[in-house]
């Protein structure tokens, strides 16, 4: 039944490969098991998808490889707004019985995750909640978003589904290239098609 409606809800896209980015073994793959065989690799992108605009942001990415000969790559793209890619984790091991022949790439959307954040000092793993915001973090984050609205505002669907374009291009490899995505995901992918 799952196979089915995976197969059913998959995009197939076309892109052009830029270059290949270097995955690295994840510093968490021998703590979590369902995360063991992943790589992972943090890619600067623009913060503003914009000419002229040169500031940066970290967008992280974690990469199962193939279990069998290769031809590809699927794409899950998480929902939300606010949901990382660590959703799919717990579903790993059947995507990978499902597509034996692709490595599975998990982003995590801008702002989520190991991505750069909006409020980057009060989500940031050494803060108090680690990336949640404790109570003492709320007035300073608003503060944070309100002060430089410019910022807030790269935060955007459009930016995101421009995110998804540059990874997809420079990390996929050569072979089919798929995309899955999952409520806030899909209407992300239907923006980066756009």
């Amino acid at each position: 039944m799952i196979r089915k409606l995976v197969f059913s809800a998959i995009g197939i896209v076309s892109f052009v490969s830029i270059s290949n980015a270097q995955f690295e073994i994840c510093n968490t793959s021998e703590i979590i098991p369902e995360l063991k065989s992943s790589l992972c690799a943090v890619v600067k992108t623009p913060l503003f998808h914009e000419s002229g605009k040169e500031e940066t942001i970290d967008l992280f990415v974690r990469k199962f490889p193939a279990k069998e000969k290769r031809e590809g790559s699927i794409w899950l793209i998480a929902g939300g707004p606010g949901e990382s890619g660590a959703s799919f984790y717990p579903l790993i091991t059947k995507f990978k019985e499902i597509f034996p022949h692709l490595d599975i790439i998990v982003p995590d959307h801008r702002g989520t995750g190991a991505s750069g954040k909006i409020c980057p000092e009060q989500e940031s793993l050494e803060s108090s909640n680690g990336i949640a915001l404790a109570n003492d973090e709320w007035g300073p984050c608003f503060g944070q978003m309100f002060g430089n609205i410019s910022y807030t505002q790269a935060f955007s669907i459009t930016n995101a589904a421009k995110d998804l374009v540059l990874l997809i291009n420079d990390l996929s490899g050569e072979g089919k290239k798929y995309i899955y995505g999952v409520s806030y995901g899909t209407q992300l992918v239907l923006r980066l098609i756009q």
